[in-house]
């Protein structure tokens, strides 16, 4: 997991951060950024692609009002699953059900604010905080654990795998842009060949055609539509005999394919009768990206288990 701190002013100081950020951070940036909105801006520009975590330090009011109005104008709404509210003395921890940047939040020098933000659908933990907040090790320990668990591909995969025992249920995968990293993922769990027989990595149309995917669903849709991503979970499920086929299809770049975007993704999840596709553009570097489809991948099937 990447983390940035982005230190807001030329009189802050990163330094007593650093440490416990290193504590479960495997890599780490640390950027000074004028107190101005166009800095603050590029630096989030600059960082957003391959950090998980993203720590702003502050030093004045002014500092923190920018920093809240820059993320609300960079990452739109929805954004915020769960926001943490801690107060410099840490007598208060409120759990609140709205947005990061929401007025009603208060702004008082000594203030940390954590969210927990979903930019579409990728995971990321923010932090803004005074250069003066004493409680950093209870802070991050608190805040970082949500981070750890989600960016922990193999956790989420043992959690899937565990419900889909349960239901005595098995899945299966159809995997393009992903190349086998859901699949491989899933392997990291031990007592998976109970709910997973094998898949499939189809990464060029010929590969999809030989699945099941029409010649014809490729010649009108193209490869990286929701049509395909819907064939290939349902022929991956049909063939495999399992409960559930998830499939994964879109353009990792750097080129576009077929005229599409890069960063646009398809996932569909087929069970009997029913096929749900969801279409998903992802901001991110090929890589960084692929570990968002595999995690969105599980968190829509352990949903979908949970009834969620």
């Amino acid at each position: 997991m990447k983390a940035t701190i982005l230190t807001i002013g030329a009189q802050t100081q990163p330094n007593q951060w650093v440490q416990n950020v290193e504590m479960f951070a495997s890599s780490l940036d640390t950027i000074q950024v004028n107190s101005s909105a166009q800095e603050i801006k590029q630096a989030l520009c600059n960082v957003e692609n391959d950090s998980q975590v993203l720590i702003f330090v502050y030093r004045s009011s002014d500092s923190y009002a920018l920093i809240k109005e820059q993320l609300m104008m960079f990452y739109q709404q929805p954004l915020v699953l769960d926001v943490h509210q801690y107060h410099q003395n840490f007598d208060a921890h409120v759990w609140l059900q709205e947005a990061i940047l929401n007025n009603s939040l208060p702004l008082r020098q000594n203030d940390a604010l954590c969210g927990f933000i979903c930019h579409p659908y990728a995971h990321k933990t923010i932090v803004v905080v005074p250069q003066t907040f004493q409680q950093q090790t209870t802070l991050f320990d608190l805040i970082t654990q949500d981070a750890r668990d989600v960016w922990n591909l193999s956790t989420i995969a043992q959690q899937v795998v565990q419900v889909l025992q349960a239901q005595k249920a098995t899945v299966t995968s159809a995997e393009s842009l992903t190349c086998g990293l859901f699949q491989s993922t899933l392997g990291t769990v031990s007592g998976l060949s109970k709910v997973f027989a094998g898949g499939f990595v189809t990464y060029s149309p010929y590969a999809k055609q030989q699945l099941g995917v029409a010649k014809v669903t490729i010649a009108n849709y193209g490869t990286v539509s929701a049509q395909c991503a819907k064939e290939m979970a349902q022929q991956s499920m049909i063939k495999m005999q399992a409960t559930y086929g998830i499939s994964f299809t879109g353009v990792s770049g750097p080129q576009t394919l077929e005229e599409q975007q890069v960063g646009l993704v398809y996932i569909a999840l087929a069970q009997q009768n029913n096929v749900q596709v969801h279409r998903i553009v992802f901001n991110f570097s090929r890589n960084l990206m692929r570990q968002m489809c595999v995690s969105f991948g599980l968190s829509l099937l352990e949903n979908h288990l949970r009834g969620e």
